[in-house]
């Protein structure tokens, strides 16, 4: 949910939507409050207020496990954003924490062929690329590849986009080669044919 921020004034005017919203109700169900705290989170991450952000989504994450079930939707996509905002902050163990915790939640619950544990796994892969651990983000990637692939097709632009990022965590790992297979993967996915993503 990131890539907002060449828009500040509409994502202000979003927060201070969110904030009235908030205000207009003392006591909101849990459920709502983690909505109005969700979007809250990724607004003020997107502002670059990494503090004010984090304390949002803790509370969005918070509420949402107040909601019937311990981990719901809600929830486990406040915890994707926590864990997100963590990353932007450069706290990097504590983002790593939140992504093992969400990719955790989808092994012990979700098939390994599922969408949503293959999104987590493969966002968890290239946040770990951007954190600076290229192997740990190689071996989930080559591990949920097989899985990609069958559940997307060879020629989906979501088995290019994973192609492209294990070629780049092997050439973080010093595998020159590995360029190549960049160049092969990004041409895959402009030839793709226009598709909803999964991933």
């Amino acid at each position: 949910e990131g890539g907002h921020a060449a828009q500040p004034d509409l994502w202000r005017g979003a927060l201070d939507r969110a904030t009235r919203q908030r205000e207009r109700s003392p006591t909101p169900e849990p459920a709502d409050e983690a909505r109005i705290e969700a979007v809250r989170g990724w607004v003020l991450r997107d502002l670059g207020r990494y503090a004010e952000s984090e304390t949002a989504l803790r509370r969005s994450l918070e509420r949402a496990r107040a909601a019937p079930g311990e981990m719901n939707p809600a929830a486990l996509r406040a915890l994707n954003n926590l864990a997100y905002t963590l990353q932007l902050a450069g706290r990097k163990q504590e983002s790593i924490a939140a992504y093992e915790r969400l990719v955790d939640w989808f092994a012990a619950h979700e098939p390994a062929d599922s969408q949503p544990r293959l999104w987590a796994e493969y966002t968890f892969a290239k946040s770990l690329r951007d954190l600076g651990e290229p192997a740990r983000a190689r071996d989930i990637l080559q591990r949920i590849r097989p899985a990609v692939l069958r559940v997307v097709g060879e020629s989906h632009a979501d088995l290019a986009g994973l192609d492209i990022a294990l070629a780049q965590s092997l050439m973080d790992l010093g595998d020159v080669a590995a360029r190549g297979r960049v160049v092969d993967a990004v041409a895959r996915s402009h030839a793709a044919v226009p598709q909803k993503n999964m991933l």
